[in-house]
């Protein structure tokens, strides 16, 4: 069931979902760096600390999926302003926690707030623009959410060297807040009319501990003792332009064939860094690097939306999200444990230079075959 949505709903719902999907992104990558001084204001070690980020890993892995449905089922307007008034919550709880198991369970609860609007609100975007404006709705909520993204390291690095890190929160509430009030004022309902008023509650418990099993093992896993890798990759640069430029790629071009391309820059960006030394040079690589992995991470959303019924967007959304941050997971944790098991051998930074090679090597020939099935598809008659 869609309303037709006037300019203003189709504006304030744009900022709404925008806004907190900036929110979602800046939080995780800001807090990356802020786990020495979360230890050291708490009295805990960086190992706890840690905790910090895998409860929240956690409880976004577990519920994109039921968030999406949830959406679809019972009403995306309803989802999202249930998810982000949780998110704020949230975010507001973990300003003012007093020690790491307060500071967890605000965590957990940002999880699951950011869980629900994630998916919900792609879903939004695509029940409250047309088809002819919705991918370039999809690449500006996503570019938007990847400034997020990009500054977020230097945020979080910036205020927990300065007034401390609870002031990534304090940051994020007032915008968290502006998200909430928006989508309050103009963001539209629409769901699945197709679809039972009514959710498979065993089959949310299955995923949700399924889920939780595999995320918190691969999220632990260098603490539990399979590796004492820190790994440090978060490409940067570029990223926030993924959005939009995906969006006008995918004007011109396939879907299967923008993210061809992506992979070719993130795969040949990840292998020439290992090739360069000088800074002037090790700058523009990574920012290729990094532009062809949020190239990747956004237009994947944005194709996904055009090939899906709008009733279901977010449910697609949601297995999409829980396959990407699952999948993401699952490789950080083998990055880092083949990186340990290269070390005795060779130097940590050799070790390194392997991994990128290997990775970029098989992120463009996984690109390379993707282009060439779609030629073989596309003779055979297919649109795709």
């Amino acid at each position: 069931m869609r309303a037709e949505a006037s300019t203003a709903a189709r504006k304030g719902a744009f900022i709404a979902v925008a806004v907190a999907l900036f929110c979602i992104q800046l939080d995780f990558f800001a807090l990356n760096l802020a786990i020495p001084g979360i230890a050291a204001e708490l009295g805990v070690t960086v190992s706890a600390a840690q905790w910090t980020l895998s409860a929240y890993m956690l409880a976004i892995g577990c519920f994109f999926i039921i968030g999406g449905r949830v959406g679809d089922v019972f009403g995306r307007r309803g989802t999202l302003l249930a998810g982000t008034t949780l998110f704020t919550a949230g975010t507001v709880g973990c300003a003012l926690a007093p020690g790491l198991g307060p500071l967890v369970v605000a965590r957990i609860a940002q999880g699951v707030g950011a869980a629900f609007v994630f998916p919900v609100a792609v879903s939004v975007i695509t029940n409250t623009f047309p088809e002819e404006s919705r991918a370039k709705a999809l690449g500006g909520v996503f570019g938007v959410a990847n400034i997020g993204t990009a500054i977020g390291p230097f945020v979080g690095g910036g205020f927990t060297e300065g007034p401390g890190w609870r002031w990534i929160f304090w940051l994020m509430a007032p915008l968290s807040l502006l998200s909430l009030l928006t989508a309050l004022a103009y963001v539209p309902d629409s769901r699945d009319a197709a679809a039972p008023r009514e959710l498979d509650v065993l089959g949310c418990a299955l995923i949700v501990g399924a889920l939780a099993a595999l995320t918190l093992t691969v999220e632990r896993a260098d603490a539990w003792g399979w590796s004492s890798a820190r790994v440090f990759l978060a490409p940067a640069l570029l990223v926030a332009l993924s959005g939009p430029l995906g969006a006008r790629l995918g004007r011109h071009m396939r879907p299967t064939t923008v993210m061809a391309l992506a992979g070719i820059g993130a795969g040949t960006g990840m292998y020439a860094l290992t090739q360069v030394s000088a800074w002037w040079l090790y700058v523009p690589v990574f920012a290729w690097c990094g532009l062809g992995l949020g190239l990747g991470w956004t237009y994947a959303s944005v194709a996904t939306q055009q090939l899906v019924a709008p009733a279901r967007a977010g449910e697609a959304s949601g297995v999409l999200l829980t396959f990407l941050v699952t999948g993401g997971a699952i490789a950080l944790a083998g990055t880092a444990a083949g990186i340990s098991a290269i070390t005795p051998q060779r130097s940590p930074e050799e070790a390194y230079d392997v991994i990128l090679r290997l990775g970029g090597v098989a992120v463009l020939a996984t690109a390379l075959l993707v282009l060439a099935v779609r030629r073989r598809v596309a003779a055979q008659g297919r649109t795709r």
